[in-house]
């Protein structure tokens, strides 16, 4: 029995053809978890700074926070 070839004569490609690489998709997967467990520990390392910037005040002094790049940065990478 012949296989039946899809997408016309002249393509041999299966159901399971992909023009993209396996190697691309993995590459793809690793560095986008990479960047997400960056993220996540500079989101982390923010959080800490501003509660122990403030661990001492009194409710409602507020005052500019310096580890704003912490911030900016993990929610720019998230």
């Amino acid at each position: 029995m012949a296989r039946q070839l899809v997408g016309g004569p002249g393509l041999p490609h299966g159901e399971d053809f992909s023009f993209v690489s396996p190697v691309v998709k993995f590459l793809l997967f690793f560095f986008n978890m990479l960047f997400w467990m960056i993220s996540m520990v500079m989101v982390a390392v923010g959080v800490y700074a501003r509660l122990m910037k403030h661990a001492g005040e009194q409710p409602g002094g507020e005052s500019p926070c310096p580890h704003g790049k912490w911030w900016g940065g993990g929610v720019a990478f998230f």
